[in-house]
């Protein structure tokens, strides 16, 4: 699924971020297996009464786990339980976005932020970064690779989020703060982007991948683009 929020607009193309929910195995693959098992000994229990009562006094009929009446009661509880922990669930998913906000009044900062629009509560557990399609890098081994660049902390400063909690916000430029950009620092950078991974209340991993600069506003892509025309090649 991709769900999300993202303010600005930026005329080239390309995906801004996907958004994906992996459903906790213990509450949706162990129920579902168990609903299974049930559905079978259902089909067991109704075979077993349809035939001689003198049949179900060998073997196998006389097998017997869990009797028709309990089975049907139990399966009807279980899918009752899934169905609405599935509702509950995607009643209180967390909403996550991202957006660009100019940091001063000249616009030659730039600031991203991470939020949360709700309803539901979530916890950071993991992030990774990367430029354009190469590896996945944890924080610090990302910023080895931008001094390696020669990209400048003060051009180019990413925030660390480690275990962040994501409660919910009302709008996107409560979140965290995910990085400080200069235009400089983003004609250096772009292409990157990130992946953050989090937990919510009921279990559920959610992942959230931006793409960092496909959604900047008009005014700062425009200064990349100015900024790039200026640079000459390396």
């Amino acid at each position: 699924m991709t769900t999300g929020d993202f303010t600005g607009t930026r005329a080239p193309g390309g995906v801004p971020h996907w958004h994906t929910v992996r459903r906790s195995r213990l509450f949706t693959v162990l129920p579902a297996v168990v609903l299974g098992l049930l559905g079978v000994n259902f089909v067991w229990e109704a075979v077993r009464r349809n035939v001689d009562v003198a049949a179900t006094t060998e073997w196998p009929l006389r097998f017997s786990l869990v009797d028709l009446q309990t089975t049907v009661a139990v399966g009807a509880a279980l899918a009752g339980l899934m169905l609405t922990r599935a509702q509950f669930a995607r009643a209180n998913q967390p909403r996550f976005g991202y957006s660009w906000t100019p940091h001063g009044t000249d616009g030659g900062r730039w600031e991203l932020h991470l939020s949360n629009t709700g309803p539901g509560f979530a916890g950071v557990t993991r992030v990774d970064y990367r430029f354009g399609d190469g590896p996945w890098l944890p924080y610090q081994t990302f910023q080895e690779e931008l001094a390696a660049r020669g990209v400048r902390p003060v051009d180019a400063d990413f925030f660390w989020l480690g275990r962040a909690p994501l409660p919910p916000q009302p709008k996107l430029t409560e979140g965290y703060r995910l990085g400080s950009f200069t235009v400089d620092g983003l004609v250096r950078c772009d292409p990157f982007e990130i992946r953050i991974q989090a937990d919510d209340q009921l279990g559920d991993r959610h992942q959230l991948v931006i793409n960092s600069t496909a959604r900047l506003p008009v005014p700062a892509w425009s200064q990349v683009v100015r900024t790039r025309a200026d640079t000459p090649p390396h």
